[in-house]
């Protein structure tokens, strides 16, 4: 990509797309599965699915292609009982593989807000 494609060019896509997301997603899910805190949430859950989901949601977040088909996060979470602690967990795993994977501050900074913004829509305990 040339200097002047990269000032121009969405977060999505200065990630590296849509293989970057579903290793991004692949591994925040190892992270979460793995957390006795979180991993019951997901008991019944079609993971395959849900990282669909998942990455889809992302990908619209980061200037990608809009394909998130899912339910809104109201709804989506509605009778979990997430605690703000869980919540804070699972924004931490997010920025944790962002890190890891060397995403650029500014698109970090950037998730986090959105992240952060959906928080009243998330914890309902």
């Amino acid at each position: 990509m040339e200097t002047g494609q990269l000032a121009t060019a969405s977060f999505y896509e200065r990630i590296g797309g849509g293989p970057a997301l579903q290793l991004a997603v692949g591994e925040f899910y190892e992270l979460v599965l793995a957390d006795e805190e979180l991993k019951g949430f997901f008991a019944e859950t079609d993971l395959a699915q849900l990282k669909k989901h998942q990455a889809a949601l992302l990908a619209s977040v980061l200037g990608g292609p809009s394909a998130y088909a899912g339910r809104d996060m109201v709804d989506a979470h509605a009778g979990l009982g997430i605690t703000e602690r869980q919540f804070l967990l699972v924004r931490d795993y997010l920025l944790s593989v962002l890190w890891k994977l060397h995403v650029p501050v500014d698109i970090i900074d950037a998730v986090t807000s959105t992240v952060l913004s959906l928080k009243g829509s998330i914890v309902t305990a």
